[in-house]
């Protein structure tokens, strides 16, 4: 008798999961900062509630600033809410982005001493330089929120925009950081 409830229930878990809306998409989202593909699930077949996973690449140049370079790996995770009509809804989502990143950049420096020029006590300027390139690998963690417009039928296309509020990856000082933090999203895919 119990193997037969506990075959019924998850027969039951089974049929839950397959009549969940589900949702593979790609896309430019700062939850990724930058390119990336992600699977999205409601929890319950008419709850407002989902997730979304997803892995992403990211690559940041900034030439003019030492040479810095950033590329990375992104794993971004996110609860979001889901609120409006049948096809057009308002999206609300936070969530968190673990990566691994690869950092390089550039140092130049000089500076000049002065030295005592074969014994005659004249004292002379030399100016030394020094260039050395670092690279950097280290898994790092941001937090965000997010809100949006998601255009979603039950079997076909899905396109999500929206805004995201977020700290960066970005781990140099000698990086022009910038206090606009408000990122624009835009992913495209396919509800099944």
């Amino acid at each position: 008798m119990r193997k037969i409830a506990l075959l019924c229930l998850l027969l039951l878990c089974f049929s839950q999961l397959r009549a969940q809306l589900s949702a593979i998409s790609v896309g430019w989202e700062p939850a990724f900062q930058g390119f990336g593909i992600s699977f999205d699930r409601r929890v319950a077949p008419k709850s407002h509630w989902g997730f979304r996973v997803g892995a992403g690449f990211t690559s940041f140049d900034q030439k003019s600033t030492n040479n810095y370079r950033e590329k990375g790996v992104t794993l971004p995770f996110e609860v979001n809410f889901l609120a409006g009509g049948k096809h057009h809804k308002f999206e609300a989502g936070m969530g968190t982005t673990a990566a691994y990143m690869w950092y390089r950049y550039d140092e130049y420096s000089e500076w000049s001493h002065d030295f005592d020029c074969s014994g005659m006590y004249r004292r002379s300027q030399q100016i030394d330089h020094r260039f050395s390139s670092h690279e950097i690998g280290k898994f790092n963690q941001i937090f965000y929120l997010s809100a949006g417009y998601r255009l979603q039928f039950a079997k076909g296309p899905v396109v999500r925009a929206g805004f995201t509020l977020h700290d960066n990856l970005h781990i140099n000082e000698l990086i022009e950081d910038t206090d606009d933090v408000f990122h624009p999203y835009l992913s495209i895919g396919y509800t099944f």
